[in-house]
């Protein structure tokens, strides 16, 4: 029997793109269908009917089907997505109520429509009396295509295909017919030669190398389809800067087909990338049906890892000298760019400055994971414990919510143990003034391994190596012990000037670029800026010339070593850590009639193994 004539006026709503049978399990996965069991693979699209009046006489709702495409079928509709128009007709297109267990429970009312040739119908029981002559099917569709999401679906022209174009393609022409081996049995034909663009010379479509700089955790796709994203950012010696890093979307239909990404610094190889514009960015786009991801990673001895999810992969020893000639690369260039990749412009923080902050915040976090524990076998949690890399024995717990199945699926978990990691979008928690803290890494968490000669590493463990010898806290000379002690606010609410003991944490500091004055012995020119807090308030508090000379000590302007932005940074940051309350001597004045300021006076520094 025909088809119902609105079949072949719809729209695709929902894509399942091409999967080899059969299917693994997977909550977001349509099924294979009423043919999965004789088929090899399978395109599922979900068919919108086209209301042309919402408003008229016979008004009704938009139908649905949900259609299987099977073997050469799927082959001819796997560039299918949201938006292309579809028209269905034949005897052949075979149209089933919802009475098969392949829908589960994603809509029990919509039927289901086969599409396939006719052997596949037969093994099946699913041709009924038409002869073989009759079962012909009619797909006429028209893509889809949208320059960025702000300006309009445009569609192309009607194509067409039926059963009879689809079997004359699948049958080989004299051009295609394998040539005999004219030198006989006597060895294997060469590999073919594959040719490969730099990143800022791809076009349309070509074969890349290029640096892993970020990348994201896997997510269901959205756009209609429903197979798992990642999105990697790559540069070669063409695009050298991580802010000019060449951004790839890869799909794949399980997250075990997508890239074993694991370490910033890892190589991936794309063959039959394909270029894409989005919002006027050039964005690459890899899908498991039409490209092919190698990863590439170095070892200790210089030995290369490569891999994979195809089952089989060619790498000659043109891949290998390519491959550590970008390794060798790699490792100088990402050890001095301090430049970010471009969707990732708001940087990084580090523990220390996260007592800054209030509770919800979400941060991008650079730490040392010290050690790991999963809750038990039965909960998808568990607890990381990191550090800022001074002191291991004195870790912040980040919680892992739901997500220790994808990471360990993913190859992170173990391997973040020891590890510098970049946490992307974690969660604060601050309790007991910022005394205690707690990061929680949920479902739109990500991590990055990084590797030990990228600046984000160097640059932390410059911050931390001075801290590991001694602790550092402050003492308030005799002159001011005799002042009255108080809390912030009660400081505060006092008519200026005022000098008061205070105790209080530093939560974050400051320094001038350059100094204001000329160094002096007896004084340093660089401002300084405490942020300071106890349970009642935080306040800045600004530390310059003599009251800086009296603080740092033994410092001597002359010393330009020792008298410059990176080391005060440096020593200042050191009573961050800890969580310790530190003894203060302020006071408190005014600039102009209204403008209260805070300065660190008559206090020194203390240093303790």
């Amino acid at each position: 029997m025909e088809v119902d004539a609105w079949l072949q006026h719809t729209r695709v709503r929902n894509v399942w793109p091409l999967r080899s049978l059969p299917l693994p399990d997977s909550p977001f996965d349509i099924g294979g269908g009423p043919c999965a069991k004789a088929a090899s693979r399978v395109v599922s699209m979900e068919l919108v009917e086209i209301v042309g009046n919402f408003w008229g006489e016979n008004a009704h709702a938009p139908r649905r089907v949900y259609v299987h495409f099977y073997d050469l079928w799927a082959d001819h509709v796997q560039h299918f997505v949201q938006h292309f128009m579809v028209g269905l007709s034949g005897r052949g297109v075979i149209q089933l109520e919802a009475e098969s267990e392949s829908l589960g429970d994603l809509d029990a009312d919509s039927p289901q429509i086969v599409v396939a040739d006719r052997s596949l119908l037969d093994h099946c029981d699913l041709t009924g009396q038409w002869t073989s002559d009759a079962m012909e099917i009619e797909l006429k569709y028209r893509a889809a295509t949208r320059e960025n999401s702000s300006r309009p679906i445009v569609y192309g022209p009607v194509q067409v295909l039926t059963s009879t174009t689809i079997a004359a393609a699948a049958m080989p022409t004299a051009a295609q017919k394998k040539k005999p081996n004219e030198r006989g049995l006597r060895g294997v034909g060469e590999s073919k030669i594959v040719f490969y663009s730099s990143l800022v010379n791809i076009s349309s479509q070509g074969n890349i190398y290029g640096v892993v700089t970020s990348y994201t955790k896997p997510k269901l796709s959205g756009s209609g389809r429903r197979d798992y994203v990642m999105t990697v950012s790559l540069i070669d010696e063409s695009r050298p800067l991580r802010q000019q890093a060449y951004y790839v979307n890869v799909f794949a239909a399980t997250v075990e087909m997508l890239p074993k990404i694991v370490f910033i610094g890892d190589i991936l190889r794309v063959h039959k990338l394909v270029l894409n514009k989005y919002e006027d960015h050039d964005v690459g786009t890899s899908s498991s049906t039409v490209s092919t991801n190698v990863v590439i990673r170095a070892g200790a001895d210089d030995s290369l890892t490569v891999l994979h999810s195809q089952a089989t992969c060619t790498f000659t020893s043109s891949d290998y000298d390519r491959c550590q000639a970008l390794i060798k690369w790699s490792r100088e260039t990402l050890a001095t760019d301090t430049t970010l990749p471009p969707r990732n412009t708001r940087g990084y923080i580090h523990l220390a400055n996260c007592k800054s902050l209030v509770t919800g915040d979400v941060v991008d976090v650079v730490a040392k994971v010290v050690k790991m524990s999963q809750d038990d076998a039965t909960f998808d949690s568990g607890l990381l414990s990191v550090s800022d890399g001074y002191d291991d024995e004195t870790c912040i717990p980040l919680r892992v919510h739901e997500e220790w199945s994808m990471l360990t699926s993913l190859g992170l978990l173990p391997a973040v143990e020891s590890h510098w990691c970049k946490f992307r979008a974690v969660e604060l928690e601050l309790q007991d003034d910022g005394a205690t803290m707690t990061l929680h890494f949920r479902a739109k968490s990500s991590l990055e391994i990084l590797p030990d000669n990228i600046y984000e590493v160097r640059h932390a463990l410059e911050r931390s190596d001075p801290l590991k010898a001694k602790r550092s806290t402050t003492g308030v000379q005799p002159m001011s012990a005799l002042c009255p002690a108080m809390s912030l606010v009660e400081l505060l609410l006092l008519q200026p000037p005022q000098l008061a003991q205070c105790t209080a944490q530093v939560i974050d500091v400051w320094v001038s670029d350059a100094p204001h004055s000329m160094p002096t012995s007896t004084a340093l020119g660089y401002t300084c800026v405490l942020r300071l807090q106890d349970s009642t308030a935080s306040i800045d508090a600004i530390l310059h010339g003599n009251n800086a000379q009296t603080f740092f000590g033994t410092l001597a302007a002359s010393d330009h070593a020792m008298v410059s932005k990176a080391h005060l940074t440096k020593r200042l940051t050191a009573l961050t850590h800890y969580n310790t309350i530190h003894k203060w001597c302020l006071c408190t004045y005014l600039v102009g009639d209204s403008e209260l300021r805070v300065a660190v006076v008559n206090t020194v520094w203390q240093e303790s193994s």
